[in-house]
């Protein structure tokens, strides 16, 4: 379908229900993954060394399965269920498509991105045990998990191919890890891990100014690369 030009008032509704739609249909394994996030906070407040780190990993596992369920179900839903003859149908452009997909997934992360992390200051600033000093780490490993959601997102509808999507995720998993144990060695941050307050230095906002400027420009290169294309298929 070659792409369109709409000019009638309130097209914007369109884009928008799409992107509603997409969130309505996958709202019963979000209620899941928010109960994991919460189960994660629930277990990082618990003052014994066990817990505190599974919480850390359920926490950064309920971040990672969001974001590919998000990936694929934004990119895989219309074709694998056989709706995109529907889609085909409305007047709607391929960059406003684009749109109604980067609301849906952009949006829905991050939701869940911030209340993750509404809940981890709050609390370490409620519980005793918890140093401060964790925060810009905590910060800068959630903003990572952010980064390679938008990566794996941009790649996806770039290419519209599921074997690099699946790469770029797998490349960002394995990541995670090596991201997580080289933060808490790089000079001008690990060594205020164990600090009372929080140290938000030179360092810790120049890592994190450097993550939100890649997902800006990510999500741009997505825009510009799909207003190009002139068709569904």
């Amino acid at each position: 379908m070659t792409n369109k030009t709409i000019n009638r008032p309130g097209f914007g509704v369109i884009a928008w229900r799409l992107a509603v739609k997409d969130f309505w249909l996958i709202r019963w394994p979000l209620v899941g993954y928010a109960a994991m996030g919460a189960l994660a906070l629930l277990f990082i407040s618990i003052n014994h060394p066990l817990t505190f780190h599974a919480g850390l990993v359920l926490m950064v596992s309920a971040l990672a399965v969001v974001g590919a369920h998000l990936v694929f179900a934004s990119m895989m839903h219309e074709r694998t269920n056989q709706t995109l003859p529907f889609l085909l149908s409305l007047p709607i452009s391929y960059l406003q498509y684009t749109w109604s997909k980067l609301l849906f997934t952009i949006g829905t992360f991050s939701l869940f991105w911030l209340a993750l992390v509404l809940g981890i200051f709050a609390v370490v600033n409620t519980r005793d045990f918890l140093l401060a000093g964790m925060l810009p780490y905590d910060m800068i490993v959630l903003t990572y998990l952010a980064l390679a959601f938008v990566l794996t997102l941009t790649v996806g509808m770039m290419t519209e191919s599921l074997a690099w999507t699946i790469v770029i995720m797998s490349i960002c998993n394995i990541g995670i890890s090596l991201f997580m144990i080289t933060m808490t060695k790089f000079p001008g941050l690990g060594e205020f891990l164990g600090e009372p307050e929080a140290v938000w230095n030179t360092t810790a906002i120049g890592i994190l100014a450097i993550e939100v400027i890649l997902i800006v420009a990510l999500v741009g290169l997505t825009i510009l690369v799909q207003s190009r294309k002139t068709d569904f298929l």
